[in-house]
């Protein structure tokens, strides 16, 4: 996870941390209890913030001192000398937070001028020169594709994330939200496009490897890999014109901007096949990241999560 999206997370729960909807009530006997009648929302919280590597162990903590039965209820009911114990952890979890946001801060880095970004993750690179590459592909797509460009809106660098391999860009418009929506949608149908292609492309190298290994005749393996581009090559053509047709504002002007488009495709197929990754930023609004079928928010987590957390703590207890 980039920095800023553990800032932005950090400061954003920082206060709800330790703010509960809790009803005493007392049972008979004079025995009394707290009954936490926002868990559920809570919950969530605490599972989103489970995503931050450093807080992991205070949001497990806060978690697991809930007996299991109870924890799966709307409203669990949790004893006095329990729910001590729970606001000591939610205190600890609460500085924490409170320090990662103070300390972002500090360096100066919270000044976020556009809402609306796309973050790319580069993966670890063994050279400069492989680095360099990506960079220099990420580049192409970004600046030379046409249908992320028009004549009010564009994608704009914005910063490189501190201490991580995390590229930020924005999306400037000069009239409305119109355009900007425009490049993110265009971006989704490349993103879902290229995923397809890559699949494709994957396919096809496996069978050419599996080619190579039955130590066929080289004009048999020439042949199969011209069949292959012409595949690639084709399937290219017809996701730009798919895309082209998403949209009447889409509509290549020339064999140029075709040019740049089908290139612009299977840079990005080549870019995801490496291990680039790209999303909206986390503060995106949720209008737009809704455009990315394929991409994660990053604020929902697999619907595992809850029985992960539950196989944890009965192999404690056991």
């Amino acid at each position: 996870m980039r920095l800023y999206s553990i800032y932005y997370l950090c400061k954003k729960y920082k206060d709800d941390i330790t703010h509960c909807n809790v009803q005493e009530v007392t049972f008979s006997g004079g025995v009394k209890a707290i009954r936490w009648r926002d868990w559920e929302s809570y919950k969530e919280m605490l599972l989103v913030l489970r995503e931050i590597q450093c807080l992991k162990v205070s949001t497990e903590s806060i978690y697991e001192k809930i007996p299991v039965i109870e924890r799966e209820k709307a409203i669990p009911t949790i004893s006095m000398s329990l729910w001590e114990e729970i606001k000591n952890k939610q205190h600890e979890l609460s500085i924490q937070l409170e320090v990662i946001t103070m300390l972002y801060e500090s360096m100066g880095l919270n000044e976020k001028i556009e809402p609306e970004g796309i973050d790319v993750k580069i993966p670890k690179c063994d050279s400069l020169g492989e680095y360099v590459t990506l960079l220099k592909d990420v580049q192409f797509v970004f600046e030379q594709c046409p249908f992320l460009q028009s004549e009010e809106s564009t994608i704009k660098f914005s910063c490189v994330d501190v201490g991580s391999q995390w590229l930020s860009f924005f999306v400037t418009a000069s009239v409305g939200i119109t355009a900007i929506t425009y490049i993110f949608k265009n971006l989704a149908f490349m993103l879902d496009k290229a995923i397809q292609l890559k699949s494709h492309m994957n396919n096809l190298k496996e069978q050419e490897a599996l080619l190579r290994k039955a130590n066929l005749a080289n004009d048999v393996l020439e042949t199969t890999i011209n069949v292959n581009e012409v595949i690639i090559k084709q399937y290219v053509s017809q996701a730009v014109k798919e895309i082209e047709e998403q949209n009447s504002e889409n509509k290549l002007s020339d064999g140029e901007e075709i040019g740049k488009a089908e290139k612009s495709l299977e840079k990005l197929a080549e870019l995801m096949n490496k291990g680039v990754e790209i999303y909206t930023s986390i503060d995106t609004s949720k209008d737009i990241q809704v455009l990315f079928p394929t991409i994660d928010s990053r604020e929902l987590l697999p619907s595992d999560i809850m029985k992960y957390l539950e196989d944890k703590k009965q192999e404690k207890d056991n």
